[in-house]
């Protein structure tokens, strides 16, 4: 394999790793503009897509609330 086949978003999507579905590992994701496109598996696409916040803020991913699941959100 080489790093040409490594292959998620779009340029200028900001990447994200998280975990969302309380799994044994983070996933990946990108967030373009305010839309979140977040995959489980990197099955070939995005399970999850979801408008979040307004364009241009710094997204992350955290436990939060300390359930075990990582939340989307933004840092100002």
């Amino acid at each position: 394999m080489t790093l040409a086949d490594c292959y998620f978003g779009d340029p200028g999507d900001v990447p994200v790793a998280g975990d969302w579905h309380a799994g044994c590992g983070d996933e990946i994701g990108v967030v373009r503009g305010a839309t979140w496109y977040l995959d489980n598996d990197l099955g070939g696409g995005a399970e999850t897509s979801f408008v979040f916040g307004v364009s241009g803020m710094a997204p992350m991913l955290g436990d939060f609330d300390g359930d075990g699941v990582d939340t989307p959100g933004y840092h100002r």
